[in-house]
This record gives structure tokens, C-alpha cells and sequence, in this order.
């Protein structure tokens, strides 16, 4: 997982440099989503290295960068700032972690941002912000601020349409522990059904391959659990919120 978002990072930054926004902001949206199971297995078995689940393993990405969007200036609202309104400028990508994990409906995604600051050699008061940040939120144009997708906490987030059905189920009397249980059952179905993909992929290939009676019929990486960590990462909220 964080080698795909690391990639993904360097992949946008390469398209900032040459079009001066990412390339899925030209083609109309803000995320970059997986190849869909069939054709991601289809190339994965006309790769050089054959049939791997790995690419099952990538999460959709929002990709928030409303800066390149929303030309007008950002400015610090700190109130301990020295300098009152003291334009904005971008620091850099975020490192650790790369991009801020939310909880969708039946598996997670990420949202990848870059953090702005208010600097000290214009005499500024040196803070930093994501862009996410709701300071930086509300200077943004209505339109745009309102197609974040998610409610971010320290750790993780909820998208937002999941919110507005846990809302409503509270109202109905589902209980928090009972949420927990809804999401986790939801979550690793989801990665069974991606599972069932990829046997579904290796059964093709073998039926093939004894049909053309092949001599050696290789062996296939096992798919992750769900909550391996270098595989699939898996993750459900539990009734905490953690």
C-alpha cells in the first residue's frame, strides 16, 4: 500500500510539473480509482511476472488539490500570526503517512493533499496546514470546498454519504457496536469477492494451460488476509471510532 501511494505521489507530481494540474483533474475528476478486478487480472497475467494479486490490493485515491483550482490567495488566519492575512505558500507532499485513510461503505480510500504554510522570511508565523484543513476549507470557493468527500479525524475519517447512514441508523436505534459489526462484515466481503477474483483468474489460466498440455503449471503468490498490513490492509471502524 505505501508503495503504491508513494508512486502515485511521484506520478502526480510529474504531471503537475508538465500540465500544471494532476491529469485526472483534465479528464473531469478528483479520484484516481484501481483498474476494475477482470481487467486488472487480464494484465497482470500478460505481465512479465505473471499473475499477482497485488494489484488488487490498490485503494481509490482523492487527490485534493484545490489550489490549482481555486486560484485565489490563501491566507493565515492564525491569530497569533504576527502578520494578519499573511499569504499562503505550499511547503510540500505529505511523508508520513502519504495520504489520510477513510472509511467508505465496503472497503477504504485515501485522500493525498499537500500542505501550505505561512513563512517566516515574509514574516509570517511559520505554521503549517493540509489543505484539507478547515482553515483552509472555508477561504475556498463554496462549490469546491463541498466536493470533499470525507469527515477527517486525527487517524482516519468517514466519507461522508457513510455518515449520513450512520446518522440515520442511530436515529433508528443501531447501536454503535452494531455499526461496527455492519462495517466489518461489509469490509471483508469485499476483500472475499476480490479473492474469488483472483482464484477465478489462476482457475482460467490452469484450464488453459492443461488444455494445451503444458508440462509445468506454475505456482501462485496466496491472496492477503485482510488485515495484513503488506498486502490487502484491510481496516473496519470498531464502536470506539478507532
Amino acid at each position: 500500500m505505501q508503495t503504491h501511494l508513494i508512486g502515485l505521489k511521484s506520478q502526480l507530481r510529474k504531471e503537475i510539473d508538465m500540465h500544471g494540474k494532476p491529469l485526472c483533474y483534465k479528464q473531469g475528476t478528483f479520484w484516481i480509482h484501481p483498474r476494475d478486478p477482470y481487467f486488472a487480472m487480464t494484465k497482470s497475467a500478460q505481465s512479465a511476472d505473471g499473475l499477482s494479486p497485488n494489484t488488487l490490493y490498490y485503494p481509490s485515491v482523492f487527490v485534493w488539490l484545490p489550489h490549482l483550482l481555486d486560484l485565489s490567495p490563501l491566507r493565515c488566519k492564525n491569530a497569533q500570526c504576527r502578520q494578519k492575512n499573511c499569504v499562503l505558500t505550499v511547503k510540500g507532499w505529505n511523508d508520513n503517512p502519504v495520504a489520510h485513510r477513510v472509511v467508505a461503505l465496503d472497503d477504504v480510500y485515501y485522500v493525498m493533499t499537500m500542505r501550505v504554510q505561512c513563512g517566516i522570511h515574509t514574516g509570517g508565523c511559520g505554521k503549517s496546514w493540509n489543505l484539507y484543513d478547515p482553515m483552509i476549507m472555508e477561504q475556498l470557493e463554496p462549490a469546491l470546498s463541498s466536493a470533499f468527500p470525507a469527515f477527517l479525524t486525527h487517524q482516519s475519517g468517514i466519507d461522508k454519504t457513510v455518515m449520513t447512514l450512520v446518522r440515520a441508523g442511530m436515529a433508528h436505534r443501531v447501536s454503535a457496536s452494531g455499526w461496527s459489526k455492519i462495517f466489518r462484515e461489509l469490509h471483508v466481503r469485499k476483500h472475499d469477492i476480490l479473492e474469488l477474483d483472483y482464484l477465478n483468474a489462476i482457475h482460467f489460466i490452469r484450464k488453459r494451460a492443461e488444455a494445451l498440455q503444458l508440462a509445468e503449471i506454475p505456482s501462485y503468490m496466496p491472496f492477503s488476509a485482510f488485515d495484513d498490513k503488506d498486502g490487502y490492509a484491510g481496516f473496519s471502524p470498531s464502536s470506539s471510532g478507532k
